[in-house]
């Protein structure tokens, strides 16, 4: 029984990471232009509002790390397609860099948490 993750499932993981961090970065930049410098404090002091800017980063973070081997598979597949990923990438980061990678985005929401939340 093959326990590896088909062709869509790896698809599927990278995909949701990437769309992940451009919802978080719709938002963040939404609440940037929306807000001006004096305001910009009342929406990270709301709750409600940091939780849903605080969300999809940690989606992204989790997603890095649960799905590091998959991350890891598209990475190498992509960078083999595209000489100018291969330029950025090499042969493609390997699973512990997405697991680094994913426990410091959480350390980073868990910095925002801790500067926000008094």
């Amino acid at each position: 029984m093959n326990l590896l993750p088909t062709y869509s499932g790896r698809m599927r993981a990278w995909w949701s990471y990437w769309m992940s961090l451009a919802i978080a970065a719709i938002l963040w930049v939404g609440v940037a232009v929306l807000t001006t410098y004096r305001d910009i404090e009342a929406p990270l002091a709301n709750p409600v509002i940091l939780l849903i800017l605080v969300t999809p980063l940690v989606a992204a973070g989790l997603n890095l790390i649960v799905f590091r081997e998959s991350h890891e598979l598209v990475c190498r597949m992509e960078a083999r397609r595209h000489p100018w990923l291969r330029a950025l990438v090499g042969d493609g980061y390997s699973a512990l860099t997405f697991l680094v990678t994913g426990v410091a985005l959480l350390a980073f929401v868990g910095l925002i948490l801790a500067t926000r939340i008094r």
